[in-house]
């Protein structure tokens, strides 16, 4: 089998891991399919391997791309809303509280209040939010211990190593 040959059929199993379900927009769980596709792949068990984890390479490469990008998409919408800040100053400055009407708009001004914490150390408890969280290493450590902890168990995987040669 041909380089570009092989290329197309690794190609086609990208395609099958991305798969998704027209309807729903929900990758479509084509575990079965793959695991036959890849055995029945015409090439010798270290190849597959291989090419699997060039493809997982490149995923991770475009993942980390996307990280940058969308951290660079996250700087320029802040420096978008600082912009609308201080654009929204200058319209109060120019009405100077007044109710003003435009050909386009109609502009006025409201009193509103808001609470402004100084010192959050000093605010009592009975004001803060509790958030429930669950502590997965003191289940951990409980369930080692032998104690029973009802909706939780500790569950044994397997994970694959890669290292360069």
């Amino acid at each position: 089998m041909r380089v570009f040959e092989l290329l197309q059929e690794y190609r086609a199993l990208e395609d099958l891991l991305n798969e998704i379900d027209p309807t729903t927009g929900e990758f479509i769980n084509n575990e079965d399919v793959i695991k036959d596709y890849i055995n029945n792949l015409n090439d010798t068990r270290d190849n597959k391997l291989d090419n699997i984890e060039r493809l997982k390479r490149e995923y991770e490469a475009s993942s980390n791309a996307l990280d940058s990008e969308i951290k660079r998409l996250q700087q320029f919408k802040k420096q978008k809303e600082k912009s609308i800040e201080n654009l929204t100053s200058l319209q109060m400055i120019l009405t100077q509280g007044e109710k003003i009407e435009t050909s386009l708009y109609k502009f006025s001004t409201r009193k509103s209040k808001s609470v402004n914490i100084l010192d959050e150390s000093l605010i009592p408890d009975e004001y803060f939010k509790i958030k429930k969280e669950v502590s997965k290493t003191e289940i951990s450590k409980a369930i080692n211990s032998g104690v029973n902890v009802s909706g939780a168990e500790i569950v044994e995987k397997i994970s694959l190593t890669v290292k360069w040669n």
